[in-house]
């Protein structure tokens, strides 16, 4: 809807792109929408201009008039086309930007969460190793008791003179003495088997352990690279990230100076429906029937039946851009009436207000019906008050189905409750 420009100094957005991380994308879709809703309520003025200039043409002009004003309306139209080419691209790379943004964001946030659970990996891994190594350090100990039992055994059989025991049992005469030794050679023997086997389960339990250690710290340095990798991909997105708003801010700055100049001709073409309407407002007030529009303040019916959900004047965004008209809740589809005689001077669809119905009352009166699901009449139709010439709807990309209504005079938005009656 038609709005006040608010003027923003560039440098409010130096280094933003240092502390928008960790917040939403929120103001900066809410500052380019601001900004492409200003440069809409400039084309707004502009049409309006060019409704006006036009039937004040029709009654008599003379040549040189005539001439002179279809040059400036030429101008004027090539002014919208270029406006709009302009609008398109704005919205187009406005979009790119915040797709790039949103995807920075979610990249950014799985990379986060991959690093801490890699680093708890790491942290266990770790604990493991010192795990495994104290188990080292125990086999290490029992490794070493096992191979003096077994060296105390070699001695042993070494003081023997490493006989067999079938010579040694030859040698004794006496048979109770060799059952003895028979007895003894049999204890040594198993005690040298168990002695052995102890020491052989020992030294694979080390093998073993030792194996486990080296899986470990293979998996920990494993860890450790793809945490490495994961980082170097977060400062890439960090960096990619900080181009983004870069390439933002700068297209702030160069929507702010493109404002700057659409308000100075918003300003000029005001003027220009100023004048145009003191002309006008006489051989139009005949064409109008019942009583004129300026005696009928408070008396008029409202367009469409529903709750205010936006009111005149009220704040859009920032503390300076307001709304020129007010915001009636209704179903899609709800008809849509005129509150007053008049004639449709313009049913089109415009970039952010939709499909939208502009009515010349006379006297330098104007209605204006926005973000329609239909139109039900045309440019150049006459209408009678009470006469359905539209239904609601939310088109122009509204957020909540409805009507947008305003009134003007001489081309200056008036608060229509003041005109409407009571509901």
């Amino acid at each position: 809807m038609p709005k006040a420009v608010v003027s923003h100094n560039s440098t409010r957005f130096s280094g933003l792109y240092r502390v928008l991380i960790p917040f939403s994308l929120a103001p900066f879709r809410l500052i380019l929408r601001v900004k492409v809703r200003e440069a809409l309520s400039a084309v707004l003025i502009v049409i309006l201009t060019c409704l006006v200039a036009t039937p004040t043409d029709s009654f008599g002009s003379s040549n040189s008039e005539i001439q002179k004003q279809e040059s400036e309306l030429s101008t004027i139209e090539k002014n919208i086309n270029s406006i709009s080419r302009w609008l398109k691209h704005a919205l187009s790379k406005r979009d790119r930007l915040i797709a790039e943004l949103e995807q920075s964001e979610q990249n950014i946030s799985q990379l986060v969460t991959q690093q801490r659970r890699l680093t708890a990996k790491i942290e266990a891994n770790k604990s493991r190793l010192n795990e495994l190594n104290n188990n080292m350090e125990q086999l290490e100990r029992d490794l070493d008791t096992q191979r003096g039992k077994l060296a105390q055994q070699i001695r042993i059989m070494h003081a023997q003179g490493e006989k067999p025991a079938l010579k040694v049992l030859l040698d004794i005469e006496d048979m109770g003495s060799a059952s003895r030794v028979l007895t003894y050679l049999e204890y040594i023997n198993a005690a040298r088997l168990e002695t052995l086997k102890t020491f052989r389960q020992a030294q694979q339990n080390l093998y073993d352990t030792q194996a486990a250690v080296n899986n470990a710290r293979q998996q920990l340095m494993q860890h450790q690279k793809t945490l490495d990798n994961r980082i170097a991909s977060y400062q890439n997105e960090t960096q990619k990230r900080e181009r983004i708003l870069a390439s933002l801010t700068q297209e702030l700055s160069t929507s702010e100076a493109r404002l700057k100049h659409l308000q100075a001709n918003r300003e000029n073409l005001e003027k220009a429906i100023e004048k145009a309407k003191k002309k006008y407002r006489a051989r139009r007030q005949s064409a109008n029937s019942g009583k004129p529009f300026a005696t009928l303040r408070t008396k008029l019916p409202w367009p469409t039946h529903g709750k205010v959900t936006r009111g005149y004047r009220s704040h859009l965004a920032g503390p300076s851009l307001r709304s020129n008209g007010i915001l009636v809740e209704a179903p899609v589809g709800t008809t849509v009436s005129a509150i007053h005689d008049g004639q449709v001077v313009f049913a089109d669809w415009i970039r952010g207000f939709g499909l939208m119905l502009i009515i010349d009352h006379g006297s330098g009166f104007m209605s204006l019906y926005g973000q329609n699901y239909s139109l039900l009449k045309d440019a150049g139709d006459t209408v009678a008050a009470g006469e359905p010439i539209a239904t609601t709807g939310n088109s122009g990309g509204a957020r909540e189905s409805g009507l947008y209504f305003e009134i003007r005079k001489n081309g200056k938005p008036e608060n229509p409750t003041k005109w409407l009656k009571k509901q």
